[in-house]
């Protein structure tokens, strides 16, 4: 399904990375999987920003070279998605997530022979390597699907959102101390929008209104390394629980790597 960039407006209060590029001269390509060519995060992030998808990740240096022939300045992303779902599937520190990983570093040494073969010894092309969480492995004794306890979702004027390690609950008027010691009597970790601020959960600045409106009254952090999970109607059963899996605070999940060289 496609998506209108003017369905986004109310969202969509700062320019992307590479808009604000491309008012300075540099080209951006962003490499994906195919699949993902339309969708919602695509159609948002890569604003301003040529599409290039892979139908395999083995094919990514040779995208990559080709993005780099566009311009004389280049800004390119590429996507990885299998690490992250190879962890969510088998563990974070699962042999298929190891195997995966080796797959990440054949691919990246192969880009960079490439990127070298086009610039030869120049030094000028900056490279970046870097996530936006880490993952744990999740503990399913602890574990809950939240649609088998009605007695918790009658009390919510809206499903529960956010992720299964970290759930934003809308408790119905009068509901909110009721809801707030059901999750505690299971062991989570709770907090109001304020006490979630107060402890510096979204930064040091004075949280966004438009966000604060959007999260919900309580934010819910299940105990230890387990995951809550809510199944919409339309989902059928289908999200089931990760064996992996990352929102919460552990310090397992909060690693965000950033690797940078020049070549």
């Amino acid at each position: 399904m496609a998506f209108l960039m003017a369905d986004f407006d109310p969202f969509l209060n700062k320019p992307a990375v590479s808009q604000y590029l491309k008012d300075k001269g540099v080209h951006s390509t962003s490499i994906t999987d195919k699949n993902f060519k339309g969708s919602l995060l695509s159609a948002v992030h890569h604003r301003g920003s040529a599409f290039s998808g892979y139908h395999f990740t083995s094919t990514i240096p040779t995208l990559a070279a080709g993005a780099l022939r566009e311009s004389e300045r280049n800004f390119i992303t590429i996507y990885w998605p299998g690490l992250d779902a190879c962890a969510h599937q088998y563990g974070p520190s699962s042999n298929e997530t190891e195997d995966e990983a080796y797959h990440v570093d054949a691919v990246l040494a192969r880009m960079v022979e490439r990127v070298k073969d086009i610039k030869g010894d120049t030094n000028d092309t900056l490279f970046v390597m870097t996530a936006d969480h880490g993952q744990v492995f999740i503990d399913e004794a602890q574990s809950l699907n939240l649609n088998s306890y009605p007695e918790l979702l009658s009390k919510l004027r809206m499903p529960p959102a956010g992720e299964r390690r970290s759930l934003y609950l809308y408790p119905k008027e009068g509901e909110e101390r009721d809801v707030r010691e059901w999750a505690e009597e299971k062991g989570a970790t709770v907090f109001t929008r304020e006490e979630a601020q107060a402890h510096g959960l979204f930064g040091d600045s004075e949280m966004n209104a438009e966000l604060a409106e959007r999260i919900g009254e309580l934010i819910v952090l299940p105990p230890g390394t387990s995951q809550w999970v809510y199944d919409p109607p339309q989902a059928k059963g289908s999200l089931g629980f990760f064996k992996g899996a990352h929102g919460g605070l552990h310090e397992d999940e909060m690693i965000v790597p950033c690797l940078m060289w020049r070549g």
